[in-house]
């Protein structure tokens, strides 16, 4: 029994001798790293740039009022449109009631105009005649006096012939109220005078001189009554004639420029509707808007470093809804902002310049309008070409890109010149062939010369 037993604590002796035997035999091995691996191939490889944006109408314009009563609305949000399409018609009286006002204005300055150039013409011929007549009067008394003085010159009794001048002149005697010559109180050679002939003139010419003061005074009164009209006077009535114009000018320009009836300037659909019958439409608030569903493009907006890569022309895939649609780059900004995009007009948050840019669609059926889209521009293409897969490359500084390759169950880590990158390849110029193995995302500290397990 004793032997027995000594000969199973032997066993189990050699038993926990073997165990921890083994346990320290792996303890000093190393254990191979597992690996994924694909073979390198011949292909073709794309770089594309990924981006998103807006769905944007490339012809939009929203329809205002002037202010004018709503008078119908023949769209609602939306409908189809046509080039051409009545939108809202507006109630234009008022406009044309003011138009019409206008056109009495100015016609009843020009008429004042007119009325004024009449008067002044008349006045002025008026105040010519009698200028003539009253000249022609003075003249004529003139020439009477001096008459009167000559025929002085032959009398003897000039006393008594100034007194009788006198009186004719202070009442107005006619000539046959004279002193007559059989007078008693007169000498003889006062009647001798009085019958001369000279007295005689001097008599007719003073009476005549009366007569020529009558109507000059009466001319001078009347001139000093005709009516004037001065430059300035005339000059009001002009600026009153061109005031009344342009009133006329720019209520017909409004009338003309309200429209009585908004129509559709290009194809496409109602995306928003403010008019309401029987309310005004105001300048502030867009009556109708249309936008082309036919023809848009995805806004988007660029870094810096993706910017440098584009170019109008490039060619583009636009994805949506699940759907795919091809496009191109159609433009890009020419300057970059910080502050608020031109193309989609929201801010840029981060501060960091971009650009805009606008990916054409070919065929936007079925595309919403604001709605956003993922785009994915072509920068290069390269046909038949060796390439790597992206996940096994190791882009180190200075630009150095390596790989390590499987042969034998040994990792090696090659270096190879990189070409065109897209999302899943890297293409090699050279430094790789195809069909050698490379790994997979490398774990962190393979080595090369380092054994590996594929799985």
């Amino acid at each position: 029994m004793r032997k027995r037993s000594i000969a199973v604590l032997s066993i189990i002796a050699l038993a926990v001798t073997g165990i921890t035997g083994y346990a320290v035999y792996n303890s000093n091995r190393v254990v191979p790293a597992e690996v994924r691996t694909r073979e390198i191939e011949k292909g073709d490889i794309t770089a594309t740039l990924l981006s998103s944006g807006k769905i944007t109408s490339e012809n939009s314009k929203s329809y205002f009022g002037s202010n004018l009563l709503v008078k119908e609305v023949y769209v609602k949000v939306g409908d189809r449109v046509e080039a051409g399409t009545p939108l809202v018609a507006f109630d234009t009286t008022d406009l044309e009631t003011a138009v019409k006002q206008a056109e009495i204005q100015k016609s009843s300055a020009s008429l004042q105009r007119a009325s004024a150039a009449d008067a002044t013409a008349t006045a002025r011929k008026t105040k010519s005649t009698m200028e003539s007549q009253l000249s022609a009067a003075k003249a004529a008394l003139a020439a009477s006096e001096r008459a009167v003085e000559e025929a002085k010159k032959n009398l003897v009794n000039t006393e008594l012939v100034d007194t009788i001048i006198e009186e004719i002149k202070t009442t107005g005697v006619p000539a046959d109220t004279v002193p007559a010559v059989t007078d008693p109180a007169l000498s003889e050679e006062d009647v001798k005078l009085l019958n001369s002939e000279n007295f005689k003139i001097i008599i007719q010419e003073i009476i005549k001189q009366n007569e020529l003061s009558t109507v000059i005074s009466s001319l001078s009164q009347a001139l000093a009554q005709v009516p004037a009209v001065s430059d300035s006077q005339v000059k009001l009535l002009d600026n009153s004639i061109r005031a009344a114009d342009l009133a006329l000018t720019t209520a017909r320009n409004r009338l003309v420029s309200a429209k009585g009836v908004l129509t559709a300037e290009f194809p496409g659909i109602i995306t928003y509707v403010g008019a309401v019958e029987g309310s005004y439409a105001t300048v502030q608030t867009a009556a109708v808007t249309v936008k082309d569903d036919r023809t848009v493009y995805v806004a988007v907006e660029l870094v810096q470093n993706d910017a440098l890569k584009v170019s109008p022309g490039m060619p583009a895939k636009i994805t949506y809804g699940g759907k795919e649609y091809s496009g191109s780059l159609s433009y890009l900004n020419p300057a970059a902002t910080s502050t608020q995009s031109p193309l989609t007009g929201v801010s840029v948050s981060s501060g960091e310049p971009t650009l805009g840019a606008k990916v054409k669609v070919d065929s936007p059926q079925g595309m919403i309008i604001d709605f956003s889209a993922d785009v994915e521009i072509t920068l290069d293409e390269r046909t038949d070409v060796v390439s790597v897969p992206v996940e096994a490359v190791i882009f180190k500084k200075g630009g150095i890109t390596t790989v390590f390759t499987v042969e034998n169950g040994i990792a090696t880590e090659r270096e190879f010149e990189a070409g065109l990158s897209s999302v899943s390849a890297v293409e090699v110029l050279s430094g790789l062939e195809a069909g050698a193995m490379v790994v997979l995302n490398p774990p962190e500290g393979l080595a090369s010369g380092e054994a590996v397990n594929v799985k």
